[in-house]
Parts: structure tokens; sequence; C-alpha cells
């Protein structure tokens, strides 16, 4: 199941990276392992994006659904 998982993680960044979208470049995926670029700056990770500065739930779902809209139309 966690390789199937790692699988379907793999193809979503692939098609999300190669749409431009700002996600880490996917490299390598070996049985359940999935190896990508590092994003942010000077060793220190980017913020996780719960710290993007979304008060509200609604805010966080409107953007959730863009997202999701991205991707399906790659």
């Amino acid at each position: 199941m966690v390789r199937t998982w790692a699988e379907k993680e793999m193809r979503n960044l692939v098609r999300m990276f190669t749409a431009g979208m700002s996600v880490p470049e996917p490299i390598l995926l070996r049985s359940h392992v999935l190896l990508m670029d590092f994003i942010g700056k000077d060793g220190w990770p980017a913020p996780k994006f719960e710290r993007c500065g979304f008060v509200d739930f609604q805010g966080l779902q409107v953007v959730q659904r863009h997202c999701h809209h991205d991707v399906d139309n790659v």
C-alpha cells in the first residue's frame, strides 16, 4: 500500500512540476522511497503550507481547489 501511495505521489509531483507549479522536483522513485529536490534557501526549508498566513479554513480550501484544478488540467 505504501508503494502505491509513493507511485501516486511521484506521478502528481511530475505533473505539477511540469506544469510550472512551485513543488519539489521529483528525482527518483525506488520501491516506496521518493527522492525529491530541496525547496528552501541557504539550507533552511521553505515554510510549511500551514505557516503561509491562511488564518481561516475557508481560504485554505479555496487554494486547495485551485491546486486540484490546475493539476487536473495538466
